[in-house]
């Protein structure tokens, strides 16, 4: 009797470690958001990009393109007007994933629900510079003091589950 007892002892146990196991793989997956502003624009208050703007439009759809594989894009969002949409345009057709527009009140509650909710995911989020410093602060504050959100700039955000953010300046 005591050899079975023995025996669904180390069966219920090693059937918690494997479930354990089977849940931290799960949760080690790591969210990567790529985080920029809108391109140039013609003029200050306006909502169309200027040349140089729609060049650089491009230069992320190249980049990013390269980045954000169609199966590991989660999605491309928008908080802002039409320079926002207009910077990601191109590389959501290069993508062929759709512009999904957003209103951020929150930025606490908007970074923590996308890196649980998109999590193993690439995410693209374009916002313009007030709100994208707020979202930079709430994902990895380290990397705002080095920020630069400026046209042409792009923060690639590492979200590991267990960890330290990492986030990586690139220039597209």
């Amino acid at each position: 009797m005591r050899a079975r007892y023995r025996n669904l002892i180390v069966v219920v146990f090693l059937a918690g470690v494997l479930a354990a196991v089977w849940r931290l793989q799960d949760s080690e997956a790591t969210t990567t958001v790529l985080l920029l502003t809108a391109a140039e624009r013609q003029a200050a208050d306006s909502a169309s990009l200027s040349a140089s703007g729609l060049a650089r439009s491009e230069a992320l759809a190249r980049l990013a393109g390269e980045l954000a594989t169609p199966e590991m894009l989660a999605g491309i969002f928008s908080a802002g007007g039409e320079p926002e949409r207009e910077t990601v345009r191109a590389l959501s057709e290069r993508l062929r994933q759709p512009i999904t527009d957003v209103l951020i009140e929150d930025p606490h509650a908007f970074a923590r629900g996308l890196a649980r909710q998109y999590r193993g995911k690439v995410v693209i989020v374009v916002a313009r510079a007030a709100l994208a410093s707020a979202l930079l602060a709430e994902w990895d504050a380290a990397a705002l003091n080095q920020a630069s959100l400026a046209p042409g700039r792009l923060h690639l955000i590492n979200l590991p589950t267990f960890g330290q953010p990492r986030t990586l300046l690139l220039k597209y």
